[in-house]
């Protein structure tokens, strides 16, 4: 039901791409075919038997996300997927979520990257000191704030004016 890919992943570094899915895979009861089909998703097939340890932070990041999509789940949880991405994978990456989402599926992501998640998102939540300062439609806080910058800051600012 749910894929994650957390920003502290860190696959065994002389496995294979491959490998390190089919190890997944089969803990999953997942096939040998959907390994492929995943390296193919994320632009990895190609390098799917180089060793890890020889993948740029890129590579592993849409390992990551490999890895999270491999039992197909409706729900997808990422934390900064784009860290490492050159501009092709992170618009890459973009297409890819949108995509997920017309499926009827949904995706909660982290990341520091306001102006990409303004790009990416429906919906934004901010969180500052473990407070939600921030919970609204993409269209609205844009409309109120013109950026998820400016909301978020502003956001933290009337937070830490008020007396509790």
């Amino acid at each position: 039901i749910v894929g994650t890919f957390l920003d502290s992943y860190q696959p065994y570094p002389s496995r294979t791409g491959y490998e390190q899915l089919r190890w997944i895979a089969l803990s999953c009861g997942l096939s040998k075919q959907r390994c492929i089909e995943c390296l193919e998703i994320v632009g990895l097939k190609d390098v799917g038997k180089k060793k890890i340890k020889d993948y740029s932070l890129g590579m592993k990041q849409r390992l990551g996300l490999a890895t999270a999509i491999l039992a197909d789940p409706d729900i997808l949880i990422l934390d900064e997927p784009i860290n490492g991405l050159d501009p092709e994978g992170i618009r890459w990456l973009r297409e890819f979520l949108k995509d997920f989402v017309k499926q009827e599926k949904t995706v909660l992501l982290t990341s520091h990257y306001m102006s990409e998640l303004e790009l990416t998102v429906d919906r934004v939540v901010g969180i500052s000191n473990g407070h939600v300062v921030l919970n609204d439609k993409r269209e609205q806080v844009l409309k109120q704030y013109d950026s998820f910058e400016n909301a978020y800051f502003s956001s933290v600012h009337e937070r830490s004016s008020v007396k509790c």
